[in-house]
């Protein structure tokens, strides 16, 4: 008998209801269709990487760098190649078990009713529609521009905090060697 109590910060210990995966098993199967879900991905990655890029890039100077040494904006072209079909081949082999995980979040979190209704709402053309593009909003350009500016903020923050753990680092590596040393 499916249950329709909600229970969002629900342990992923317990037991999932299983009318309710089934019905989320299908939502997932709308959301990311078998012939439509290598390329959402591809969507994805391309567009949170060329995202990211962009930002580090901006952050980083690389654009006056790339624009003086050309072969390194080559090999930084490769690095991100690889690093982009790298996370393509993670997704396809993970793929299953992402699938039941998202299955899985979408039992937890909402009622059979309500998955009952998703997956109607999400086997219209208009569903069809939100479900597909829904990835594909990251290449948005509003959106596109916010992430660029996220990374480039995180890109100029990090350096610093990278330097700063280090150095707490090697201060308390130091402190443990003299530590031991006068034992």
């Amino acid at each position: 008998m499916p249950t329709n109590s909600v229970a969002p910060d629900q342990p992923a210990e317990v037991a999932i209801d299983p009318s309710r995966f089934a019905v989320a098993r299908d939502v997932v199967e709308l959301i990311l269709p078998p012939d439509q879900r290598d390329a959402m991905f591809r969507k994805v990655i391309d567009a949170m990487m060329a995202n990211m890029i962009a930002g580090q890039s901006k952050a980083l100077g690389l654009d006056e760098i790339f624009a003086e040494n050309p072969e390194i904006r080559d090999i930084f072209g490769k690095f991100a190649v690889q690093t982009r079909n790298e996370a393509l081949l993670d997704i396809k082999q993970s793929e299953p078990e992402l699938l039941k995980a998202y299955a899985n979040a979408y039992a937890r979190n909402f009622t059979f009713d309500e998955l009952v209704q998703i997956r109607s709402f999400l086997a219209t053309e208009a569903g069809k529609k939100f479900a597909t593009r829904s990835t594909a909003l990251l290449a948005d350009p509003d959106v596109a521009k916010w992430q660029r500016a996220l990374f480039e903020r995180a890109e100029r923050r990090s350096e610093p905090e990278v330097e700063k753990l280090k150095a707490d680092i090697q201060s308390a590596v130091a402190k443990a060697q003299h530590k031991n040393d006068h034992s």
